[in-house]
């Protein structure tokens, strides 16, 4: 029994050392690519022409392998750096403006939803109909939430010491009630000037209506008999739909990302049994496409902050901008190389780039059995889809040269002068600060004097000793007693070597899906024969590093049109 506790206790820590994964983006299989749809209901291709337009609605499930691969688990304690008995995968309050003593859970259940039209023409061309020409046109509704869902355990009650988020302390009615604001990008404090601009967690849903990719395919007929059809054809995919922006972690695609496609597609059937009133048909379809280098922005990681670390507080720092001097008991003479002038934001909008990003090669498989009686028509089959990952070619640098992680610093020093304060801004940094935590032992439990910051040194100004905050700031903050603050000698600033390129870029992904649809031909005294569909399938994400990288959903779909 003993040994059973410590492997639950174990399991349990394990667990809660888990948040955020390393991704900030997922590439989601164009709607317009699925060739079970596109091709179902697609029987003579030797002879007919056709046009058809089916309409499709899915719908996403599996939530918790969605939010997995976006969160490392679909809920997460938020809590503040002087909570007590912190978990070391809490993400920590302090970075959304909330108390060193708030405490919640956010619970995520992200859906996809799709409305598609699909529009679809075949054509036979020449005398001899060797050639053919195929249009497809998808038209896509679709609807995308993190459906977040925050419970706050305690609001907490503490203010923020002057010198931790600002020059001036501020009191707990100034500060937010929860982290959802936040992460959602309409909530500012102290120096964070402007709310989260990029990787926005959104409450709501997120809609869009847009075309999809449009497929133009040239094929030729190297066999096409009674009872045998093998067609091959040359492919072009115009990117028609949506690129990534983002704003938003989870945002709304529709398409292929916005990449011009070229790739080869194969048409295959072969007559199992065929009499007068009744034929079973084996079907083999694959179109197999390369995706060109495209734009995009993407948000990006730091390596050495870990995953998620985009959502941390980052100081703004200017080169050789100087009030304070010295770093040791004796003050020096030359000045800080670095300064910190006075503006905090999220890592995400500094690490937010254009990229240009490829995919070697995408696949589309269908394997089916088709079986006719009549005029009505029966099709089961299986869908192979896969993805590689996506390459990035290139993208821009960051903007600016000294960005240094904030992590739980105070970020001024204080003179008394009397009958006034000068608040000193330093140029503290916590280069190995994570999403859950300060660097090191932490230090608003240390009495805010930065023993924690890199290359900790006392600071003075000329020879008078910075305390790390006001006797104001001894009051319901954490701060006991005014103490000399250290700064950094000297601060680590991030460079663009230190942005984790993985995390904003898809990993490869595929997908198994079982399909099925019904057949309805009607009979005409006209030269078109109409028909009629009902078709359903469920498309299951399959792993990548032992993860889901793609989506799960089910849809279901009618479609009309005519052969002639």
């Amino acid at each position: 029994m003993k040994y059973i506790t410590f492997i639950f206790l174990l399991a349990m820590t394990a667990q809660a050392a888990v948040a955020f994964s390393g991704h900030s983006f997922m590439t989601y299989r164009s709607q317009g690519c699925n060739l079970a749809r596109s091709n179902s209901g697609w029987f003579n291709r030797c002879t007919d022409n056709t046009a058809s337009l089916g309409v499709e609605y899915t719908r996403s499930f599996d939530a918790k392998s969605l939010a997995n691969y976006y969160f490392g688990c679909d809920t997460h304690t938020i809590s503040g750096s002087r909570v007590a008995n912190r978990e070391s995968g809490d993400i920590l309050a302090d970075y959304f403006g909330l108390p060193t003593d708030f405490k919640s859970t956010i619970h995520f259940s992200p859906s996809i939803r799709n409305i598609i039209a699909d529009i679809d023409f075949y054509w036979l061309l020449g005398d001899c109909k060797k050639w053919n020409l195929r249009i497809n046109v998808p038209v896509v509704h679709t609807a995308w939430s993190l459906n977040p869902c925050e419970q706050v355990v305690d609001r907490g009650t503490t203010d923020y010491p002057a010198g931790y988020m600002s020059s001036n302390g501020i009191f707990r009615s100034n500060l937010a009630e929860s982290a959802l604001p936040a992460l959602s990008g309409s909530t500012t404090f102290g120096d964070v000037s402007l709310p989260l601009q990029y990787g926005r967690i959104c409450c709501g849903e997120q809609r869009l209506t847009k075309f999809s990719d449009v497929l133009i395919a040239l094929g030729r007929s190297m066999i096409c008999t009674s009872d045998a059809l093998l067609d091959v054809n040359l492919q072009v995919v115009i990117p028609t739909g949506t690129r990534s922006k983002a704003i938003t972690l989870f945002e709304p695609q529709i398409g292929n990302g916005h990449h011009w496609a070229l790739g080869v597609g194969l048409s295959s059937r072969y007559d199992l049994f065929n009499n007068d009133s009744f034929t079973l048909s084996a079907y083999l379809d694959a179109n197999v496409q390369h995706l060109f280098k495209t734009t995009q922005k993407r948000s990006y990681d730091l390596i050495k902050n870990g995953a998620g670390s985009r959502y941390m507080l980052l100081s703004d720092i200017a080169n050789r901008i100087s009030i304070a001097q010295g770093f040791s008991p004796v003050p020096a003479q030359d000045l800080f190389n670095e300064q910190y002038i006075t503006r905090l934001f999220y890592g995400a909008d500094a690490t937010t780039l254009d990229s240009k990003i490829k995919i070697d090669v995408q696949a589309d498989i269908v394997a089916k059995l088709t079986a006719t009686y009549c005029n009505w028509g029966l099709e089961l089959g299986y869908n192979f889809w896969a993805r590689s990952a996506e390459k990035l070619v290139c993208r821009e640098h960051l903007k600016h040269k000294f960005y240094g992680v904030k992590g739980d610093a105070q970020l001024y020093g204080f003179i008394d002068a009397g009958s006034f304060i000068i608040p000193v801004p330093l140029n503290t940094t916590q280069s190995e600060a994570t999403l859950h935590a300060g660097q090191g032992k932490g230090n608003t439990t240390d009495n805010f004097v930065n023993n924690n910051a890199d290359n900790a040194a006392l600071v003075y100004n000329v020879s008078i000793p910075l305390a790390q905050t006001t006797t104001g700031s001894l009051i319901n903050t954490g701060a006991t007693v005014l103490q000399q603050v250290n700064g950094s000698d000297q601060a680590i600033v991030i460079s663009d070597a230190d942005i984790n390129n993985c995390s904003g870029l898809s990993p490869r992904a595929l997908s198994h899906k079982l399909f099925g649809a019904v057949r309805y031909e009607f009979d005409t005294c006209y030269d078109a024969q109409p028909y009629l569909l009902l078709g359903a399938e469920g498309d299951f994400s399959g792993k990548t590093h032992c993860q889901k990288t793609a989506v799960s959903q089910w849809g279901v779909w009618i479609k009309g049109g005519f052969n002639y």
